[in-house]
């Protein structure tokens, strides 16, 4: 819901007074092989995991400053689709290619976007505990902007 979600940034913002990371992680998992799935619901699935991220740019941008940063949770769906439920590496190829595009015309403006692609399953006290993913996330947010990377995969914590 384009209008919701551009509404609940600016809520946000209301509180906060401006935009220094903006993190968007939402997808939808509808279970169906690619013979199965309906376009319709590949584009619903799509306006959720990818169409959103551009509500929430547009809507947070006049509360962002230089050194702002846009950051996209991926998936190894991205690179090794899931048949059963294809929309899912869909969304997250997409999510990717719309954060480079994103970061070309943010970076003019000093902010800055990336994607982090996590490769493999949350689970809490393994390598992809949601702390190790929230640390790649910071990581990626604070990396040096003179060798910025737009999408840097996460493949577990040691």
């Amino acid at each position: 819901d384009d209008a919701a979600l551009r509404a609940a940034v600016e809520r946000f913002a209301e509180f906060s007074g401006q935009i220094d990371v903006l993190h968007y992680n939402p997808s939808l998992t509808t279970m169906k092989s690619p013979l199965e799935l309906t376009p319709d619901e590949l584009l619903a699935d799509l306006s959720v995991g990818v169409a959103g991220l551009l509500s929430a740019v547009q809507a947070a941008l006049p509360l962002m400053r230089e050194g702002g940063r846009v950051i996209a949770t991926g998936s190894r769906a991205a690179d090794a689709p899931w048949v059963e439920a294809a929309s899912v590496g869909v969304q997250k190829a997409g999510l990717r290619n719309l954060v480079t595009a994103l970061d070309g015309a943010l970076a003019p403006h000093g902010i800055r976007a990336v994607s982090v692609t996590v490769n493999g399953v949350l689970a809490p006290g393994g390598a992809f505990d949601p702390a190790h993913v929230a640390d790649a996330l910071y990581a990626a947010a604070t990396q040096p902007v003179e060798s910025w990377r737009t999408e840097i995969p996460f493949n577990g914590a040691p």
